[in-house]
């Protein structure tokens, strides 16, 4: 059964592993791929909240 991040996606390990964590330091050995600030980033979240359907 699948993890449901729409409360908080911040946590999904989609975002999580692609951007700084709260310390600054990143968690993914690729580096960081994206800022919260970025629009995919945004949209990618929003896509998630919204249950991450595959349409």
């Amino acid at each position: 059964m699948a993890l449901d991040y729409k409360k908080n996606p911040d946590m999904s390990p989609v975002l999580l592993k692609t951007r700084n964590n709260i310390n600054g330091n990143i968690t993914h050995a690729g580096g960081v791929f994206w800022k919260v600030t970025d629009t995919d980033y945004k949209m990618i979240r929003l896509w998630i909240t919204e249950g991450a359907k595959d349409n």
